[in-house]
């Protein structure tokens, strides 16, 4: 895990230069209940994966080149928002990105499912939003690849990878949070969000039986 070590190391003095008394919390509310450290310098940084996903939630080891998708929790002394600006540039110019979770408070989130007739270029923010309003359900919204069991490297070279806006909830939230959200977009729904209308297509790892499985591949 050196490489991302290193390159979580350059990141943090990053956050250090343009604030000096930001701090990375331990992931868990267990850990920090039990006093582990917080880490305030880049050289804090462990080198051993089980003491790194302490801070870097969701850290798994990858191949060389690929890229790390960390859930990190950040003490700064402004506003993310104001902050972000002040970083932008030097994450593009590293081609790293650092976001914003809707989700706060929860430890981990779960994918529900994917978004048919979603697109990259709607309004995230308002639409998260817009669920809550409808139905009460704190939910955090990616625009990524479809994981349809089908790999990448397996499709035809005229066949990219769909992509959709995929739904995440707190892991924590009941069923009733996944029957709102199955009901808001659902085929009998006649008001959405936004006025996008969508249907939800259950995760793949959700699907219980071959023949839904085959239902949402075919979408």
């Amino acid at each position: 895990m050196e490489s991302a070590q290193e390159a979580l190391a350059a990141w943090f003095t990053k956050i250090k230069e343009i604030d000096k008394n930001a701090i990375i919390y331990p992931w868990t509310l267990e850990d920090q209940k039990n006093k582990e450290k917080c880490l305030e310098k880049p050289s804090d940084i462990p080198f051993l994966l089980s003491n790194m996903k302490k801070y870097f939630h969701k850290l798994y080891i990858r191949a060389k080149g690929e890229t790390y998708y960390p859930q990190i929790m950040v003490g700064l002394m402004e506003l993310p928002t104001k902050f972000m600006e002040k970083i932008s540039w030097w994450l593009q110019f590293m081609e790293q990105g650092m976001w914003v979770s809707p989700l706060q408070l929860a430890e981990d989130n779960t994918c529900l499912g994917w978004l048919l007739y979603s697109a990259d270029e709607y309004d995230q923010e308002a639409l998260c939003n817009e669920i809550w309003a409808f139905v009460g359900v704190k939910v955090a919204l990616q625009f990524r690849e479809i994981d349809d069991s089908v790999p990448c490297k397996d499709r035809s070279p005229r066949t990219p990878c769909p992509k959709a806006l995929h739904i995440e909830i707190d892991k924590g939230d009941p069923a009733s949070c996944w029957q709102a959200l199955e009901k808001l977009y659902s085929s009998s729904a006649n008001m959405f969000p936004l006025g996008i209308k969508m249907r939800l297509v259950w995760d793949h790892k959700l699907l219980t039986n071959m023949k839904a499985k085959a239902k949402a591949a075919s979408l």
